[in-house]
């Protein structure tokens, strides 16, 4: 059986162990190390000891988010019987509209408490890990510049050498820090390979620059928990050995998770549709108006010197239209890929629905469940942006400046 969509292994083994637990990892390595008296254990043992460690963890994570979901699943799948037995309209009891807003209801807060997964976390751990970068870089500038006037020696003052030694602490914090940064970007990096998504390093930070990466991270840790979720209830028809009653229920809920996929791959979607390319196109029209703008001004403009200023004014606003439209175009692709790839679940979810409402023989839920699971791998890869790499550092720069803008926007 081929491997589970990414984000299933991401939570069993990498984001969950490298982001959230990074110190509950360390403190088992560094017991592991303390522990050792007479013959010192190899790496190979010290690796695999926090491999089951944090297999454990993963483990635990699980067995919550099952007793959550899966309660709210079956809950999904009632209603999704009662849609099918109620009236087209009734003035004192349900109909299918009530019942249909009961199922929204019910997609919605699945939706909602996966997203609210602290694995996500990882973005917010990256911004703290910056803001003490940036702390520390300003500190060490007012260091630098309050050791020209220090003293060489002196038993009140901070010294010269003084100034020197809170230098060197917050260069070693700086890097520390760094490094913190990369080792989160390594566990994405690892992640995405598990099933055959290969992204250099170059291309995470890409990823993480664009105001659509986390959104794509995010997609995957959902529908990769919902495929979990799959393969536990393909566990449980094959322990009730596919007893009928039992495998219809399991499938049902399985029927219902491809609700969820289709839910999830419609909030971004629609994000991109109604809050990204609007925005993008917004700052593309600003800056084409700066640009008309700026060139009247160099026109009127008889100092040469001021005209040499607007012309190179003229430069920036162009780059930023370049480089805007390069977004547009960008995020148009994107979108293009989550329609293709939602299109694709909601096929499998026509055929879910009718297989579970003319099921008669188990065999066959096992058989259409795990060819769901390869397609939900596929569906991920199919939805993976076009990671092309920026042509330069000003490029770069420029993404992450027109990123900020639209998220603050």
């Amino acid at each position: 059986m081929k491997k589970s969509l990414f984000i299933a292994i991401l939570i069993m083994s990498q984001i969950k162990a490298d982001f959230n637990f990074t110190n509950m990892i360390a403190d088992v390595t560094t017991t592991i190390k303390d522990s050792v008296t007479s013959t010192p254990k190899s790496p190979q043992e010290i690796e695999k000891e926090r491999l089951i460690e944090a297999q454990n963890i993963k483990n635990a994570h699980f067995n919550n988010l099952w007793s959550d979901i899966f309660d709210d699943l079956q809950e999904l799948l009632v209603l999704e019987n009662k849609y099918l037995k109620v009236p087209e309209s009734s003035y004192l009891g349900a109909d299918k509209k009530s019942v249909r807003e009961d199922i929204d209801e019910t997609i919605a807060t699945i939706y909602q408490n996966l997203t609210e997964d602290d694995i996500l976390n990882y973005k917010k751990d990256i911004n703290k890990l910056n803001e003490k970068i940036a702390s520390l870089k300003k500190n060490k500038k007012e260091y630098i510049e309050q050791k020209i006037t220090a003293p060489i020696k002196s038993m009140i003052e901070t010294t010269k050498s003084g100034y020197d030694e809170k230098i060197a602490d917050a260069n070693i914090e700086i890097l520390a820090h760094q490094k913190s940064i990369q080792d989160i970007k390594n566990g994405l990096q690892k992640s995405f390979a598990t099933v055959g998504i290969i992204l250099s390093a170059d291309e995470i930070n890409i990823m993480l620059s664009k105001v659509y990466g986390d959104d794509i991270i995010q997609m995957s840790v959902v529908i990769g928990l919902l495929n979990q979720i799959t393969e536990q209830l393909m566990v449980l028809m094959q322990e009730s050995n596919e007893e009928l009653s039992y495998a219809k229920k399991y499938y049902g809920v399985f029927m219902v998770t491809l609700q969820v996929v289709v839910y999830t791959q419609q909030q971004y979607i629609d994000k991109i549709a109604h809050n990204f390319i609007p925005k993008i196109k917004k700052i593309i029209i600003d800056s084409q108006a700066k640009v008309h703008k700026t060139t009247l001004l160099y026109r009127e403009e008889r100092d040469e010197t001021r005209k040499k200023i607007y012309k190179q004014n003229i430069k920036t606003q162009q780059f930023t239209t370049k480089v805007a439209n390069l977004y547009l175009k960008d995020l148009v692709a994107l979108q293009s890929k989550l329609i293709k790839g939602q299109n694709i679940t909601k096929d499998n979810l026509k055929l879910a629905k009718n297989t579970y409402e003319t099921v008669s023989l188990s065999a066959n839920l096992s058989h259409i469940m795990s060819d769901n699971k390869s397609i939900f791998n596929a569906v991920m890869k199919i939805q993976m942006p076009e990671l092309i790499p920026f042509e330069n550092k000003e490029i770069e720069r420029k993404y992450v400046e027109l990123t900020n803008k639209m998220i603050v926007e």
